[in-house]
């Protein structure tokens, strides 16, 4: 603060403290006021709720589909692990699988 701010300062608390009075049960509430502080209640905002709404959907349709596919099982439903524990796989069994991805019919391979 600068000279003149102080100076001003001073004036209005001196005429402040001369002139206006107040009763002890007056200051205590005037001080009880101002500790809890001004809330004023939250306004609505329906982008905040719709967005939240939105995100809760999508995780429970994400879930509800995860919980889904973990309980049911994915593929391979008929398949059975041989007794001995053991999967036992020839090499003519792998030559017959296919192991290439399937591409798309739209593909179309550039040859130069």
């Amino acid at each position: 603060m600068n000279n003149f701010n102080k100076k001003i300062s001073d004036k209005e608390k001196s005429y402040l403290n001369e002139n206006v009075e107040f009763s002890t049960g007056d200051s205590e509430r005037i001080h009880l006021k101002i500790q809890q502080g001004y809330h004023k209640p939250r306004k609505f905002n329906p982008l905040y709720w719709t967005v939240m709404a939105s995100a809760a959907t999508i995780l429970l349709i994400l879930s509800l589909s995860f919980l889904k596919s973990t309980i049911m099982g994915i593929g391979n439903e008929n398949f059975t692990i041989p007794k001995g524990g053991e999967l036992m796989v020839d090499m003519s069994d792998i030559e017959q699988m296919n192991l290439v991805p399937k591409c798309p019919d739209f593909y179309m391979p550039i040859t130069l």
